[in-house]
């Protein structure tokens, strides 16, 4: 479950919320049926979050390159376990982080391939202030993990993200995250119960679970695509009955044809592959065209896709095989009428 509360206007000096926020950690941690609390200053794929300049200190960089920067996300102790961020070096945010100097970051894999490439970012040394006054001064990295789009998947700006202990700052609102094998419904209400005992000025909001905030990020993308989606299968429609239409034609066209090569010997089956194979010989001559032309049009549609390549094969041989099996079938249809002739009325046929 996720959701917000607004820090109440007693707490909001710099001591004040560190305590409030620990105490409600504490709390929410007790709830029975919880396996993981955690706070941060937003919610994944939610946005908000403001690019910051930085200086590196071992600098991986050439001359030309632009200013380095990154997005910032200030967390608690415990929310890379909360939202199952998988850890690929060093180490996540503990109980010594909090205060310490130097300050410490975490990274995700992006700023390390980024401003590091080729090496462990684990160790190296960045600041958001500009160049501290002394070598221990330095922020560290402590750890790298995997890429998270808080600012959703329509953000195009390729940028990093870094993270931090959020209890070194003051921010006006909080997002919890509490994730528990408890029904949401229970979840909630023992939240709420749990926070009206902390504090009862402290409310809760925008409560909802993680798989609907997921599902909510990508409405835009799914509204593009159903509507897709929806033109595709009509066109895939058309195509069928017009593949049957012209097949259909031909077939009433060469009935004496047909009825001709019944009454030598030619089997049901020898008719019905005769008539398939001009239908389907059309279909793999429009297969050819259209990957060639779906290949070349696909880089319209790069801002679409999310994780998929415009020449992701296996979309292509999926869509081909579906196009091919609706042809097969729409072939099918006049070849079995066709080998329903009878050769005597065939040859009857004016």
């Amino acid at each position: 479950m996720v959701g917000s509360i607004a820090v109440p206007h007693a707490y909001q000096t710099q001591e004040g919320e560190v305590g409030l926020q620990n105490r409600i950690l504490a709390g929410l941690r007790q709830i029975p049926g919880v396996d993981d609390v955690a706070m941060a200053n937003g919610i994944p794929f939610n946005g908000g979050l403001g690019i910051l300049a930085l200086t590196l200190k071992e600098n991986t960089l050439a001359n030309d390159s632009s200013q380095p920067g990154a997005f910032l996300v200030g967390c608690s102790i415990g929310y890379f376990q909360a939202l199952r961020i998988q850890l690929l070096e060093g180490r996540f945010l503990d109980d010594r982080d909090p205060g310490a100097k130097p300050d410490v970051f975490v990274v995700d894999e992006r700023f390390e391939k980024r401003y590091f490439p080729g090496q462990s970012a684990v160790g190296k040394h960045f600041s958001f202030n500009g160049t501290p006054k002394t070598a221990a001064e330095w922020p560290v990295i402590i750890g790298v993990v995997r890429n998270v789009p808080h600012n959703g998947v329509e953000d195009r700006s390729n940028q990093p993200f870094v993270y931090y202990p959020m209890l070194k700052t003051t921010p006006g609102g909080i997002s919890l995250f509490v994730r528990s094998s408890r029904a949401p419904g229970d979840v909630l209400a023992a939240v709420r119960a749990k926070l009206a005992e902390i504090d009862p000025a402290i409310p809760l909001f925008e409560t909802r679970t993680m798989d609907t905030v997921v599902s909510e990020s990508f409405s835009n993308r799914r509204a593009v695509m159903l509507l897709l989606g929806a033109f595709a299968g009509l066109a895939l429609f058309l195509s069928a009955i017009g593949i049957y239409g012209v097949l259909a034609y031909d077939v009433s066209q060469r009935t004496r044809e047909i009825g001709v090569r019944g009454a030598i010997g030619a089997s049901r089956g020898e008719i019905i592959g005769l008539v398939m194979r001009q239908g389907l010989w059309k279909t793999g001559a429009g297969l050819v065209i259209g990957l060639v032309a779906a290949v070349l049009l696909s880089h319209y549609m790069v801002s679409l896709l999310f994780d998929l390549t415009p020449t992701d094969p296996w979309a292509y041989v999926a869509v081909m095989l579906i196009l091919a099996a609706a042809a097969t079938l729409a072939s099918y249809l006049p070849a079995r009428s066709a080998a329903a002739i009878e050769p005597i009325e065939a040859l009857r046929f004016e």
